[in-house]
């Protein structure tokens, strides 16, 4: 499982929902927020936890899957042949 941190301070915070939409619908999953205050720099920071690490597993799943059924056919296209050279 694969996770990042996005760090967002006070200035950014409108973009906070924003962001959460465009990684929902990207297959990405906001896993927990944090909000922390620096009192010297008077700025609240939002720690946004997001767990992405499916999205990629089933990515290399259908890649896998993908490379296997084009071995197959090739296979199948060479029994094909070699049959088709045997009967004539």
């Amino acid at each position: 499982m694969e996770i990042d941190y996005i760090i967002l301070d006070s200035s950014s915070s409108g973009e906070l929902e924003l962001l959460l939409d465009e990684k929902a619908l990207d297959g990405y999953k906001a896993v927990s927020m944090n909000v922390y205050y620096d009192p010297a720099r008077g700025m609240v920071y939002t720690a946004l936890m997001v767990n992405y690490g499916l999205r990629n597993q089933v990515e290399e799943l259908v890649s896998q899957i993908a490379e296997k059924l084009d071995m197959m056919s090739i296979t199948l296209q060479f029994i094909e042949t070699t049959v088709n050279d045997r009967i004539s």
